[in-house]
């Protein structure tokens, strides 16, 4: 006996230690699991601003993933890396509800340490879309636009909102390496620099703060959308 023999004294005590019993605690497993999903959805969708359709939708792809994935988590659960499905499914439900939130924005709320990175939720995506019956929307520069406003900018008109969204298939023509996020953050700093010809550095600020992307990177992009400066046709 000794400390063997009480480990499985204790291993039987659960549902069935058998073979037989194998599926009874992986489903054991899954509920625990999925409860928590559940509560860190909640939890991260309260902190994020979004609503309760979009807790539901990250649930129900959480759960998606977590019935057809045959993998097991070291922690005892089902899907490959928990937490980081946790923040893909919460990305994806943020654009079926139209309202983006980027990973590096889910990452900023989550309370779960530097393990999860934006490669390893990055990851998770991928394994999310490939699982999922549901077809996930790309992220929608209009919808940047909107949500930024209404976060962050509650100070602008819904005319200047307006006048952004306007500018975004201007903005793609002339800047196509640019991700549809950063779009949606140029085309807010674009149109408070048009009228002037330079870039608004009070805005730049503003939405970069907003958004969590580089100054710098808002400004070059917003720089070379612009119309050459007058003085450079004369030259």
């Amino acid at each position: 006996g000794g400390k063997g023999g009480g480990g499985q004294l204790q291993r039987a005590a659960k549902i069935g230690a058998g073979k037989e019993n194998e599926a009874a605690r992986r489903e054991l497993r899954m509920q625990v699991q999925q409860k928590k999903a559940r509560e860190d959805i909640s939890r991260y969708c309260d902190a994020l601003q979004l609503p309760s359709v979009a807790k539901e939708e990250a649930e129900q792809l959480f759960a998606e993933v977590a019935k057809k994935s045959k993998t097991r988590l070291k922690c005892g659960g089902v899907v490959d890396n928990f937490s980081s499905m946790v923040l893909a499914s919460i990305h994806c439900a943020s654009l079926l509800v139209c309202m983006p939130r980027m990973i590096r924005h889910v990452l900023a709320v989550a309370d779960i340490g530097a393990g999860e990175t934006k490669k390893s939720v990055g990851k998770a995506l991928k394994l999310l879309k490939k699982t999922s019956t549901r077809r996930i929307p790309l992220v929608d520069p209009h919808h940047v636009i909107k949500e930024t406003c209404r976060l962050y900018l509650q100070d602008l008109t819904l005319s200047y909102e307006q006048y952004a969204c306007s500018t975004v298939d201007f903005l793609k023509r002339r800047l196509m390496t640019c991700g549809a996020d950063t779009l949606g953050a140029v085309a807010l700093v674009y149109a408070a620099s048009v009228a002037s010809g330079v870039c608004d550095n009070t805005m730049c600020q503003r939405v970069a703060e907003a958004s969590g992307l580089a100054e710098s990177t808002l400004r070059q992009h917003v720089q070379t959308a612009l119309p050459p400066p007058l003085s450079s046709h004369l030259a």
